[in-house]
């Protein structure tokens, strides 16, 4: 990894302080994570909310606080692709952000052009991937 352009990665889903440490220490922290936490609110798309809020929460704040200090933390990746009507909570994520880990933005990856100014307000940094439709 080190003889490559990477200066970051962005696991797709969680991975553990034993992994970031060792990315730590044979990188010599060159390569810095935005860790994801988008997985830890289950939710029904079609029905549009959120399955099991009050403790994944819970957990949501605990990762957070968990990981918020490692020398290489640089982001929270919120959100990949999920509707616009989760507006509301991917919002309350990045103000839970705001309050535990103020250092670190939340990121949020979207497909639809369209949802850019429905989703604008839930996060700090954005990216439009590709869409395959």
């Amino acid at each position: 990894m080190n003889k490559t352009h990477l200066n970051f990665i962005i696991p797709y889903s969680n991975i553990s302080i034993d992994t970031m440490n060792m990315i730590n220490e044979t990188q010599n922290g060159k390569i810095k994570i935005i860790y994801s936490v988008m997985d830890i609110f289950r939710i029904n798309s079609k029905a549009c909310n959120v399955l099991n809020e009050e403790n994944d929460y819970k957990d949501y704040v605990y990762t957070i606080n968990k990981f918020k200090n490692h020398p290489l933390l640089i982001g929270w990746y919120i959100n990949d692709e999920i509707s616009s009507c989760f507006n509301k909570n991917l919002r309350n994520r990045t103000l839970t952000i705001h309050e535990i880990g103020p250092n670190h933005p939340s990121l949020t990856v979207i497909c639809k052009k369209g949802d850019v100014e429905l989703l604008i307000n839930t996060t700090d940094i954005m990216g439009l991937s590709q869409c395959r439709i």
